[in-house]
């Protein structure tokens, strides 16, 4: 079976539910909800429940959050590297309240990547796909330098043109995208990162779809998000479906298709389990019924 490698960072993610103050006490009553987060580590751990051979390289600070997080990858049998930092884990609280999100990051210098870091390129040089969402382009190049024959996927960052060579494709989100040009410009700004040397783009719309760019043609899939869910997770649950589908079925797009259904189920259930994901999967048709 294919390998894969993740490399990024990973964090606390506490989030508080506030209701409307009570009649007799005008105090909030909450539910406050702690858990492993980051685009990265979720992807690891998903991997690892489609028992997908992974590593996972990232930055571990000097607490028991990070040694717990460690022990939760190693058990789901995730190859482990990064060093370790003299810092606690970073931390981002997020609060929902009368239909507003705040979202308040604690984030740490010293959790970043570095050209000095040492990084397991063996792993990386093995594995057929890399995902990162590394933003320092000297990072990158010493990462792609080191692997070139890797298939390197780069989330939520575009590279100087001077890597695109080694990127296989790249993955935005919608928000991400428009900083490069409205809507209805996607298809000329895929079509240059793609003469650039990506193979792919892909756009993650959430509600809106997924918008694919691939061998100079555009394609359109339909979200299948149902009414009420919760957006946290959809991004890196999509990527993981994606990874899935281009190690077990080296299809681009029942690649998208099987990233569509695993995000609208961790939508609809945060806490999807392995059997949860599973049958998501096994319940994709046929892939041009997504695409419009």
């Amino acid at each position: 079976m294919a390998e894969i490698s993740i490399i990024g960072s990973a964090w606390i993610e506490e989030c508080i539910h506030c209701v409307k103050p009570t009649i007799h006490t005008g105090t909030n009553l909450s539910t406050i909800t702690r858990y492993y987060s980051g685009d990265m580590y979720n992807i690891a751990y998903t991997m690892s429940q489609f028992n997908v051979p992974t590593s996972f390289c990232t930055k571990y600070g000097n607490d028991l959050d990070s040694a717990q997080l460690w022990n939760q990858l190693n058990e789901k049998n995730v190859m482990l590297y990064g060093p370790t930092v003299t810092e606690k884990m970073q931390n981002q609280v997020i609060i929902h309240s009368d239909n507003r999100i705040l979202t308040f990051w604690e984030g740490n210098e010293a959790f970043k990547f570095d050209i000095d870091d040492l990084y397991p390129h063996t792993a990386f040089a093995k594995s057929d796909y890399v995902v990162t969402d590394i933003n320092d382009d000297k990072v990158l190049e010493v990462l792609f330098k080191k692997s070139p024959n890797t298939k390197w996927i780069v989330s939520r960052h575009i590279p100087s043109k001077e890597l695109f060579e080694h990127v296989e494709g790249l993955i935005l989100t919608y928000d991400d995208a428009l900083k490069l040009g409205k809507a209805t410009d996607f298809d000329r700004i895929c079509y240059r990162l793609c003469e650039l040397g990506a193979k792919w783009i892909i756009i993650y719309m959430g509600k809106q779809g997924i918008y694919a760019y691939s061998f100079k043609k555009p394609l359109n899939y339909q979200s299948l998000f149902k009414d009420k869910g919760f957006d946290s997770g959809c991004y890196s649950g999509f990527i993981s479906g994606l990874l899935y589908g281009l190690t077990t079925y080296h299809d681009f797009h029942k690649a998208i298709t099987i990233g569509t259904k695993i995000s609208a189920c961790i939508y609809e259930f945060p806490e999807s389990t392995r059997d949860d994901i599973q049958e998501a999967i096994k319940q994709y048709d046929d892939v041009e019924s997504f695409i419009y």
